[in-house]
């Protein structure tokens, strides 16, 4: 009986082989102090077809959001000067379609009830495996997808034919 390990580099490969990659044309900004996660994260997302940019602080998160439409937000909530979920509920203020993921150190439920309440679309808790931060920023990028299609008033389902 043998086992297969794979590395960070061959789960991205796999993800692609396997059909995961999505070409969503979904545009997710990262924001995260540690500069091996940050680019690790971008390089996982980059793989599966999204357009990722990424940011290290509160302010320039700020700066993007002012300039380009983004789809989904992943942040890190342990960031200097970037209260969690004060840092939610002000994005969501401003930008009410962008969706939120956040990924926290803290498995507090109240913590996560609270990023929840405030207009977070997903609360993970560290550490993350890649396919757990793919899957959230994925489903996050399809409730957004299908959020601009409804119409008020009216429930549209899609056909499946």
């Amino acid at each position: 009986m043998s086992f297969v390990t794979l590395n960070r580099h061959s789960l991205i490969v796999l993800f692609v082989l396997l059909g995961f990659a999505m070409n969503t044309n979904a545009k997710v900004l990262i924001m995260n102090e540690d500069e091996a996660a940050l680019y690790s994260r971008q390089r996982v997302l980059a793989a599966a077809g999204f357009s990722v940019l990424t940011t290290k602080t509160r302010n320039q998160l700020f700066d993007i959001l002012t300039q380009q439409a983004i789809d989904v937000v992943l942040m890190e909530t342990c960031l200097p000067g970037a209260d969690g979920p004060e840092l939610v509920g002000a994005i969501k203020a401003q930008w009410p379609d962008t969706q939120i993921v956040v990924a926290n150190e803290s498995a507090s439920l109240a913590d996560a009830k609270e990023a929840i309440r405030l207009g977070a679309y997903d609360y993970l808790v560290k550490p993350v495996l890649f396919a757990e931060i793919y899957g959230a920023v994925q489903r996050a990028a399809m409730q957004k997808k299908w959020a601009l299609h409804r119409i008020p008033g009216r429930v549209s389902i899609p056909s499946i034919h």
